[in-house]
């Protein structure tokens, strides 16, 4: 039971304050001041050329993210009974907060007023319904949840009571939707949506790690039966943009009761190793949130350190980790869940806020221009629950899974994806402490203040395709300031021109050039990243448990001994800037090649994209290159050879690649090794 629960949280907060005393101002600048960079606000970032059409196939009325029959009979604007409590009773709200936070997102960034209104409506029916339950509660329509919420229940670890009862689904899926609530609120000011907000958090209850697991390393199992301190993320952005006490009492006693097992962890480098994808990127994430409200560098360094385990150990060639739907090594076989698309690159969005570091706007881009592409259908009508870096005829793996139809069962994938564009677009240009800084290289439209000071500028880009950009002002008043251009970290030879002339400018530490001056109507910053063709090596592995076995956790059962990762086949890919390469497959036959290394002649076509292309026309860049035909007998699931072939010029011949994204299902991106 809660102590009168404004006691208990009035109590909470003076325990876990600072000893400085904190105005809400006072800590809305310092949580500020700790993010490296900040979001404009929605809309503030507008595509162009064929990036807007990409936003237009989605939003269209059969696009995934334009199915206005969703959001009218909503269960967040139209509540309902949970027939069945427990493991996924709760799903519909998770699966439709998804939903809510992906549409009000790209309505705002394509500027799409239908979208707009009809996501209103759902928002002021929950603003409606949060008013009537001064305790913060406006989840579903049922008495068992209601109180559960208004006595604070939480299962921990309790694993037959959380099957039962899905508390943790109830504030998971909160959590979900609050994300779409904050984008709502932070471009429009409604504030009786920062109200809801306010009650919600400053009621949420979390008791934090059992005692009976305190000095044990936390495992996948843990974190997923901990899937409400998702809360946690909305939670700090509503309190940098609040400056509510309060909830940041709160916010900073939570962190420090789930310190135990996830922060000495990860500060020992033995993040967890295999758990479900989604879990991992929403729970690991946080400690580097908890970072910006209090400034302690051990909860960023916690972060930083899970997310360069899962990227060294679990990352596909096409940029996102494998999640089947738990984390499952590398290899070719071996696919990733479309809701980890948009959440691995959510999750480098708030590392890249916190650390400054350029190299999270690579991971994120890498994982845009190729795993979210094929995410969806070139259309944007349909998608795939899993993909696969190799897709051969007659051998196909994930099943039905990874087809593309209009929505997969459970239904998450299909409403996650409507956040990957929208989250992407909307970062391209984001705020520093004194000035601007240019993220992502896209056609877009920007509009900032800066230092009370009117900004805009527009971006003529190539990118991805060409190396070349060009940044034009078109603001009417000269506004001084630092314009941060980030290198990408693949790029060793950028070269910058300013107004035509060359500037002798290089990255710093971070990933970033500067230029800082008055910038005026006309003033124009051009700058080129060389793409050469690479070839990357790397040897596939699984996740094997004590008896040697390739492990597996399915169904979320019992934990299960890890004994770590083994090494398989041998493969190589090959990658131009942001974007991989595969060799698009019509047979079985096509498949039996192995990718010569070194490559002594990779030649490259490429072209701008036109306004108006999509990923599904004609390539403008492709690669051919030196493939060895091999005799591989392919088996189901046909995984790699486990050798590497010798190599046989006579055997040798050249192929096309094209951009992973531009791929149809049948591909092979990760090849047998020929030298």
């Amino acid at each position: 039971m809660r102590l009168g629960i404004l006691g208990f949280l009035m109590v909470s907060a003076v325990a876990t304050l600072p000893t400085k005393a904190f105005s809400g101002d006072d800590l809305r600048k310092e949580i500020d001041a700790r993010n490296k960079f900040l979001p404009l606000p929605l809309g503030k970032v507008r595509p162009e050329g064929w990036l807007k059409k990409e936003g237009e196939l989605a939003t269209a009325p059969r696009g995934l993210c334009g199915d206005m029959s969703i959001l009218e009979d909503n269960v967040w604007r139209k509540p309902k009974k949970i027939k069945r409590r427990g493991a996924t009773g709760w799903w519909p709200y998770e699966q439709q907060g998804y939903f809510m936070d992906g549409i009000t997102r790209i309505a705002l960034v394509m500027g799409d007023e239908k979208l707009m209104d009809a996501a209103k409506k759902t928002y002021d029916a929950v603003a409606e319904r949060s008013s009537k339950n001064p305790n913060g509660y406006f989840f579903c329509d049922d008495g068992g949840y209601k109180k559960d919420w208004a006595e604070g229940k939480d299962e921990g670890n309790d694993r037959q009571r959380w099957f039962k009862t899905g508390v943790e689904g109830m504030y998971w899926s909160m959590a979900v939707f609050s994300r779409g609530l904050l984008a709502e609120y932070m471009a429009t000011g409604d504030k009786r949506l920062l109200e809801v907000l306010k009650q919600e958090f400053r009621h949420y209850y979390n008791k934090g790690r059992d005692e009976k697991l305190r000095g044990k390393p936390v495992t996948g199992y843990e974190l997923y039966l901990n899937r409400g301190m998702a809360m946690l993320g909305p939670m700090a952005e509503y309190i940098r943009l609040s400056g509510d006490e309060v909830a940041y009492g709160r916010a900073v006693e939570i962190f420090k009761n789930n310190e135990d097992g996830m922060l000495k962890n990860y500060l020992a480098g033995h993040p967890t190793t295999i758990c479900h994808g989604v879990t991992y990127n929403e729970l690991t994430k946080l400690y580097a949130i908890g970072y910006l409200l209090t400034g302690r560098k051990d909860y960023l360094q916690a972060s930083v350190n899970a997310y360069d385990f899962v990227e060294k150990n679990h990352t596909q060639p096409h940029g996102v980790h494998t999640a089947q739907e738990f984390l499952k090594g590398i290899g070719s076989t071996k696919g990733t869940e479309t809701c980890d698309v948009a959440d691995y690159m959510w999750s480098n969005l708030w590392l890249l806020r916190a650390t400054g570091k350029g190299k999270y706007a690579d991971i994120i881009e890498r994982a845009f221009y190729n795993a979210a592409q094929r995410a969806v259908s070139h259309d944007y009508r349909t998608h795939v629950y899993f993909q696969t870096p190799n897709q051969i005829p007659g051998h196909e793996v994930c099943g039905k899974q990874a087809k593309y139809i209009k929505c997969h069962r459970p239904i998450c994938c299909a409403r996650n994806l409507t956040r990957i564009l929208p989250n992407f677009i909307g970062h391209g240009c984001m705020k520093t402490a004194d000035g601007l800084a240019v993220i992502f290289y896209i056609p877009s439209k920007i509009a900032a203040n800066v230092g009370g000071k009117d900004v805009a500028f527009h971006i003529d880009t190539n990118y991805p395709f060409l190396g070349d950009s060009k940044i034009v002002f078109d603001n009417a008043d000269a506004a001084e300031f630092p314009l941060k251009l980030r290198v990408p970290g693949w790029c060793s030879n950028p070269a910058f021109k300013l107004n035509g002339k060359k500037l002798d400018i290089k990255a710093d530490s971070d990933g970033f050039a500067v230029i800082a001056r008055p910038w005026k109507k006309g003033d124009a910053v051009e700058v080129d990243f060389p793409m050469e063709p690479r070839v990357v090596e790397g040897v596939e592995q699984y996740i094997v448990d004590e008896k040697g076995k390739e492990a597996h956790m399915r169904g979320h059962g019992k934990p299960i001994d890890i004994q770590g990762f083994v090494k398989g086949a041998p493969f190589a890919y090959v990658a131009r800037g942001p974007l991989t390469f595969s060799l698009p497959l019509k047979t079985e036959d096509d498949a039996k090649a192995a990718l010569v290394v070194p490559q002594k002649n990779i030649k490259v076509s490429a072209a701008p994209a036109p306004d108006g292309w999509t990923w599904g026309d004609k390539p403008p860049v492709t690669l051919e290159v030196d493939l060895q035909k091999i005799d591989w007998p392919i088996g189901d699931p046909p995984k790699l050879p486990a050798k590497t072939f010798k190599l046989d010029p006579a055997r040798v011949v050249r192929k096309t690649l094209i951009p992973y994204g531009c791929t149809d299902i049948h591909r092979m991106t990760m090849f047998p090794v020929a030298k």
